[in-house]
């Protein structure tokens, strides 16, 4: 084997072995931003028990829509369903929850990312021989783990978009029995000053 046909050799092979680990690690599947971060699947669940719509707010601009969508529905009277969709446009909590989905999801994505691998070639010369030297340092714990670790994190992503949607319908459950607390109070109220004044018409 003359010097060229070696040096192709030592230089090709530690190529040939990132091929087969690289590849390995892509065949479990490649870790990418969804485009609605996991909003769907939750309005999937929540929308087989209410028909209030969730929303969540990226910008200022659709904030600011928002804002007067609830301005809106609150300057004329309010039905038990309005009340419903008000609370979840406007609830400070639920749009916290919703940006933990966005959270989750990246943590899948950088799971998913192959650490960077380095690569180092000299060669030196020894009783008239060329010797090629070579070195690939990468994170070995981490391409090994990398699969366990990814699917931790999308068991975590799919307990989020759950806990979301459990946080719609208990926001939903009360607020429906905060209206109706309210509208027995006023009634309660009414009867109680309607009582008083036949009181004082009686006594008049």
């Amino acid at each position: 084997m003359n010097r060229e046909q070696k040096f192709l050799n030592e230089l090709h092979s530690p190529y040939r072995f990132i091929a087969c680990v690289f590849t390995g690690l892509l065949l479990t599947g490649c870790a990418t931003f969804s485009q609605d971060g996991g909003l769907g699947e939750v309005k999937s669940v929540v929308q087989k028990h209410i028909k209030q719509e969730v929303v969540w707010p990226k910008s200022a601009d659709e904030q600011a829509t928002i804002s007067t969508r609830v301005d809106e529905m609150l300057a004329k009277p309010i039905s038990v369903e309005d009340a419903v969709q008000i609370a979840l446009l406007n609830n400070k909590s639920l749009q916290s929850s919703l940006y933990d989905l966005g959270i989750a999801e990246s943590d899948i994505v950088q799971a998913g990312r192959l650490p960077n691998p380095k690569f180092s070639m000299f060669y030196a010369r020894n009783h008239g021989e060329y010797k090629i030297e070579q070195a690939l340092t990468f994170n070995i714990f981490s391409l090994v783990t990398m699969p366990k670790v990814l699917e931790i994190e999308r068991q975590h992503f799919e307990k989020t978009k759950q806990d979301v949607a459990l946080n719609v319908l208990r926001l939903a459950y009360q607020t429906r029995v905060a209206y109706f607390n309210a509208i027995s109070t006023h009634q309660q109220l009414d009867y109680s000053l309607q009582v008083k004044r036949l009181q004082r018409q009686a006594l008049s």
